[in-house]
């Protein structure tokens, strides 16, 4: 208690640790004196040390792990359908078995309120009379009730509650269609047998037991479009058919309407690509392969922009205005980019959503325009991508993957991993599924790495 009342303690950010998923598998991991994550790496030390000192009794298994990559590898088909059967299967059976998905943050239940209003057939609701009692996080009330977030996670999880009554079913299906996303584009980017290693690595990497897949929270449906955007780029250069084209297009209006930004940043190599790409048909006088290359993807971009404009004027009332600046207008001090200054303090009806936006997200703003703190916002924003996608296990792979530059896929690979990264630097706060866009450019690092 203080002489004003009772203490209000900032909101500090949220600790992916938390969630049940990961207390479940780490369960073992309780009782030992070791991070978990130490025990990764003596497992791994352990069977590198094994598989040099006793080469040709391994050898059988290599020889049947290759067998088997090389059947899952025969019929591209065979290998998107396994991988999105194991995802789809593997999420919903850790859901069923372990835990049942269940809200925790703040942004979760924003996400889960557009997921209703959807699946009542509305993009936004009246406001409330009542609304100052009811006021929440991620959430504005005025001029209409919805959420900030751009709607593409609240449209898939609305869904599963349409059909089949619960929004938790279309995080399987997200899963499902996540892996079989990634294993199409891994085909265009790695040769077979490796396009089939790297479709495992992301089941596991992603489409199971992560919290894209056991919460609400999103991370899925990013990484999807940018599957397919970047699973179209290497067939629609080879090609030039409409149907690369329009997936390319279709994955870009997905990025567009669940992570805009983000999704920006990892189109802007795409777009240089196909600029070169389109500047030589150009000087090639091959019109055809232009036209085919060009005009569906403009076709789909527009019909996302038409989309993306009425949503806009549904909720805010002005087709180029997005709800996420109304709220921000509304709520916070803090910007989301470093380089923009910090706003006045906006009048709060609630202590508690007060102390939130001048603690919290005051405090990450603060810390990283500090001059002084620089780095140590540099190396905490690092840490939070490194143990997300790469980890102890798949560390020097990713470091192996220098020597694979010479193939040329590796180096756009590798080129949009920097540009990316360098680019999130300039965001002020920071969670693993912002990267969600190149997830699948990071496994063919990995991949091409392990090769």
């Amino acid at each position: 208690m203080t002489a004003h009342g009772p203490e209000i303690r900032p909101h500090r950010a949220p600790d992916l640790s938390s969630f049940p998923i990961r207390r479940r598998y780490d369960w073992f991991a309780m009782s030992l004196p070791l991070d978990p994550r130490w025990i990764e790496l003596f497992v791994i030390v352990l069977a590198l040390a094994l598989a040099l000192a006793f080469p040709e009794r391994l050898r059988p298994a290599y020889r049947r792990l290759r067998r088997a990559l090389d059947w899952i590898a025969e019929r591209p088909a065979r290998s998107i359908v396994l991988a999105a059967s194991l995802a789809g299967v593997g999420s919903a059976a850790v859901a069923l078995l372990l835990q049942w998905p269940t809200p925790r943050v703040h942004d979760e239940f924003s996400y889960l309120m557009a997921a209703d209003t959807f699946a009542h057939g509305r993009l936004a609701n009246p406001t409330h009379p009542m609304w100052r009692h009811l006021e929440t996080f991620h959430v504005f009330f005025t001029p209409v009730y919805a959420s900030k977030y751009p709607p593409g996670q609240g449209l898939v999880l609305a869904f599963g509650q349409f059909v089949f009554g619960e929004s938790a079913v279309s995080l399987w299906i997200s899963a499902a269609v996540l892996c079989g996303a990634l294993a199409w584009m891994f085909q265009a980017w790695l040769a077979p047998r490796w396009a089939a290693l790297a479709a495992m690595l992301a089941v596991g990497q992603y489409g199971i037991g992560n919290y894209w897949t056991q919460s609400y929270w999103g991370g899925a449906l990013a990484a999807t479009g940018g599957a397919l955007a970047f699973g179209a780029l290497p067939r629609l250069l080879r090609e030039h058919r409409v149907r690369h084209a329009l997936i390319l297009g279709l994955g870009l209006a997905v990025l567009a309407n669940s992570r805009p930004f983000e999704g920006v940043l990892a189109a802007l190599p795409i777009a240089v690509i196909l600029l070169v790409h389109c500047a030589r048909l150009i000087a090639r006088r091959r019109l055809a392969a232009l036209v085919s290359t060009t005009v569906p993807i403009v076709c789909a971009l527009a019909a996302c922009v038409v989309w993306v404009a009425y949503y806009n004027r549904s909720i805010t009332g002005f087709a180029a205005l997005v709800p996420y600046w109304i709220h921000d207008r509304l709520y916070t001090m803090a910007p989301p980019f470093l380089w923009m200054p910090l706003a006045p303090e906006p009048h709060y009806n609630h202590a508690v959503i007060r102390a939130y936006w001048t603690g919290f997200g005051l405090e990450e703003y603060t810390r990283q325009v500090d001059l002084a703190r620089l780095g140590e916002s540099l190396v905490s924003k690092a840490v939070v991508f490194w143990r997300f996608y790469i980890g102890v296990l798949w560390t020097a792979p990713c470091v192996a993957a220098v020597f694979a530059l010479r193939t040329p896929w590796v180096r756009v690979a590798a080129a949009t991993t920097a540009w990316f990264f360098l680019a999130l630097l300039g965001e002020t706060y920071t969670l693993a599924h912002y990267a969600a866009p190149i997830a699948g450019i990071l496994v063919v690092l990995i991949a091409a790495g392990l090769r």
